[in-house]
């Protein structure tokens, strides 16, 4: 009974059906003997290849062909670590409590957090944020063509009946 229920919200009026479903699945696996872990957050849409090819191949690209520090020039990924440290909160890390094979109890471990862990419009806050940052501490000048620019200009779904 290990399976996990997963539903999208997309109104509080489709939201009944979901909540009754997850509270029964969770009933079950109480039943057998199972934790369970219960979430509730914002759907993220999942990062396309066209924004990990501009971060990559536009963005950070250009900030390794263009920066040299103390006459030192560093690779993509480097590039890439540095700012996931700086932007992602807590230094890039996060806690998770994890227990280990043979331990008797959960113990904190510290882990990297991914920007691969990001929805579409953190992904994109994230990329300008590089951009931001190595134009204005880096003097970085970035040429981008216009498609590359639109990649990552995450535009808010339209909703019927929105205002």
């Amino acid at each position: 009974m290990s399976e996990v229920f997963t539903a999208v919200l997309q109104s509080k009026d489709a939201a009944r059906e979901p909540f009754v479903r997850a509270m029964n699945h969770a009933a079950a696996m109480l039943d057998s003997g199972e934790n369970v872990l219960l979430s509730v957050g914002p759907a993220l849409e999942p990062i396309g290849v066209k924004q990990r090819k501009f971060l990559h191949g536009a963005v950070l690209k250009q900030i390794s062909e263009q920066v040299s520090l103390g006459g030192k020039r560093y690779t993509i990924d480097l590039w890439k670590e540095h700012y996931r440290r700086r932007f992602l909160g807590d230094g890039g890390f996060r806690w998770v409590s994890m227990q280990l094979p043979g331990a008797k109890k959960a113990t904190p471990r510290r882990i990297a957090i991914s920007t691969e862990e990001l929805g579409v419009r953190a992904y994109s806050k994230f990329t300008n944020e590089v951009i931001d940052d190595a134009i204005s501490e880096l003097n970085v000048e970035f040429v981008f063509t216009s498609e590359e620019r639109e990649l990552i200009a995450k535009k808010p779904p339209h909703h019927e009946g929105a205002a």
